[in-house]
């Protein structure tokens, strides 16, 4: 006996499975049949005018890449025509999203690595890190494992990947997003999604802030000499002095100590340079801004050991806010990024509908904390 129902419920399938004798799974499949005979858009109508399996329409609607870009293009097209909801199909499949980090080690890629997870989490997405160490070896050797895992999209920590090779994932159809000012969209002529780091600003503002303090000698520790990310902070650091020469009969003269190195235990590289630099002739700086936090807390632990008091007689500042630097004696002046936010964007841009996603080149700001390791300079 045929069943026509419209508007089914759970509760709805188990009256008339009792009615008619039939079990849940047959009055639904039956209620499914008939749907297929009316006039609203199914995937099998899609499927028999592209002459495609009903699998293969059901795949392309989820944007699976194992179907051909062309042939999700069309599927959508004919979907739009029917007059099929395309956002009711995309996002049910759970996505597999492979995340590049440099160091895990390093709290600032630890804490982007985990605001991923969450937010892969929250919309039932999995997520396989891998650990590049600042090698493009590595980066290539993760990139072909994350290839065999048929990964949806990639993120991009920090990358130092090369040019070619993120060409090569958009021939193979991958989405790729970024947490890093090192990629440069525009001037490698890929469309690479994510939100900016906007560190110039960021390092300016930091540089500004120290000589509105009354700072006139202040000395900026370097990042990797690999790190595009940490020549975009000394350019703001260098706008701010120049800024200030410029307009004042007295100058600011720059002080840059690099790091040295490509990759490496941050908190080391900071304190090993500081004792460099104390060990220097002469006059010390009055304030120290620095690559990242890890680096801070090294020169913040260097000069307590040698009995320099901070800010009475440097000052010292990082960037990034990891949860270690508001709970160093002194706490750490600092720039702050929301991390959670940021890893929102990432995992939308890799898995969210099309059409509907965040701006995915907007430059972000870091936000200026200022805690106890900063003050005015001492009395010469």
């Amino acid at each position: 006996m045929p069943i026509v129902l419209c508007c089914i419920n759970y509760q709805c399938y188990s009256a008339i499975a009792m009615t008619y004798d039939m079990s849940y799974s047959q009055v639904r499949n039956e209620i499914l049949c008939q749907s297929l005979d009316t006039d609203m858009p199914t995937k099998q109508k899609i499927a028999d005018a592209l002459g495609l399996t009903r699998q293969t329409v059901s795949l392309a609607l989820r944007d699976d890449r194992r179907v051909s870009r062309n042939t999700r293009n069309l599927v959508r097209e004919m979907a739009v025509e029917h007059g099929y909801p395309l956002n009711q199909e995309y996002g049910k499949r759970a996505a597999i999203i492979g995340v590049m980090v440099p160091q895990l080690r390093s709290s600032v890629y630890a804490e982007f690595a985990h605001s991923i997870v969450r937010a892969a989490s929250d919309r039932d997405h999995a997520v396989v890190i891998q650990e590049t160490n600042d090698s493009f070896a590595d980066e290539n050797k993760a990139l072909r494992l994350s290839n065999r895992l048929k990964v949806d999209g990639v993120i991009l920590i920090s990358s130092r990947i090369h040019v070619e090779t993120i060409a090569n994932l958009f021939e193979k159809d991958w989405k790729v997003a970024s947490i890093s000012p090192q990629i440069n969209a525009e001037k490698m002529s890929l469309s690479i999604e994510g939100p900016k780091v906007d560190g110039r600003t960021g390092t300016r503002d930091m540089s500004q802030y120290l000589i509105d303090l009354g700072h006139r000698h202040i000395c900026y520790f370097d990042g990797p000499n690999i790190s595009s990310g940490s020549r975009i902070n000394i350019a703001g650091y260098m706008d701010a002095l120049e800024a200030f020469n410029k307009d004042n009969a007295e100058t600011i003269q720059a002080q840059i100590i690099r790091s040295n190195t490509a990759s490496g235990d941050y908190y080391q590289i900071g304190a090993t340079r500081c004792e460099e630099l104390l060990r220097m002739p002469g006059q010390r700086p009055t304030a120290i801004i620095c690559y990242n936090d890890e680096m801070a807390l090294g020169v913040l632990k260097c000069l307590v050991d040698n009995g320099i008091n901070v800010p009475d007689d440097i000052s010292v500042a990082g960037t990034h806010d990891i949860r270690e630097s508001r709970y160093s004696t002194p706490t750490l002046t600092t720039t702050r990024l929301d991390k959670e936010e940021f890893g929102k964007r990432v995992v939308e841009l890799i898995v969210g509908v099309s059409g509907e996603i965040p701006d995915s080149n907007e430059q972000i700001v870091p936000e200026l904390v200022v805690r106890g390791s900063t003050g005015k300079p001492p009395l010469i």
